[in-house]
């Protein structure tokens, strides 16, 4: 299952904001998506959230690997998480913790070549320069909880798109519990 909602360009400076966002909600073992349904509710194999941008758009996506029965109350968690965090955005100690995890990642990208590589290059393409990684890095680490807050109110404020894909001839999903009120 992929649950979408519209994102931002890769241009875009609340990126920023949108990364540690995302990254507390679904970046790994610790974030909020993968530690309600998978560890507390036991309902999916693998949950996680991803950003995609692109020129002028971009979009944010939930994507869980479940069983069909699965699939509705995944689905209700997944909007009421979405709902909680441009209600009251991050705790100090989950901000943080996102922030840490994004500049850990940038540290450990510099440790490949082809990693390094490809960061020059999208600069390049995206940019029309070079952006360091400490750049992004003090860009990371001036995101506040209001920021969060903004950037989740504007993602999370139309109804979602689903994807589903596999044995779900007999999944019913009401088009209300793709909308954010």
């Amino acid at each position: 299952m992929v649950l979408g909602v519209p994102g931002l360009s890769h241009t875009d400076e609340r990126r920023y904001a949108a990364y540690v966002m995302n990254t507390a909600l679904g970046g790994g073992m610790s974030s909020r998506l993968f530690q309600e349904v998978r560890e507390k509710r036991g309902k999916a194999y693998s949950i996680s959230s991803f950003l995609a941008s692109f020129q002028h758009t971009g979009y944010l996506a939930v994507n869980a690997g479940l069983s069909a029965d699965s699939v509705v109350e995944v689905i209700e968690v997944v909007r009421d998480e979405l709902k909680k965090l441009a209600r009251d955005g991050l705790e100090t100690g989950e901000l943080g913790r996102a922030k840490s995890q994004i500049k850990g990642t940038i540290l450990l990208s510099l440790e490949s070549s082809e990693s390094r590589m490809s960061r020059i290059a999208k600069n390049e393409m995206h940019y029309g320069h070079n952006i360091e990684p400490q750049a992004v890095a003090e860009a990371i680490s001036n995101v506040s909880h209001d920021d969060v807050i903004g950037i989740a109110r504007e993602l999370f404020s139309d109804r979602m798109g689903v994807a589903l894909l596999g044995d779900v001839a007999g999944v019913k999903i009401d088009e209300a519990i793709l909308s954010p009120a």
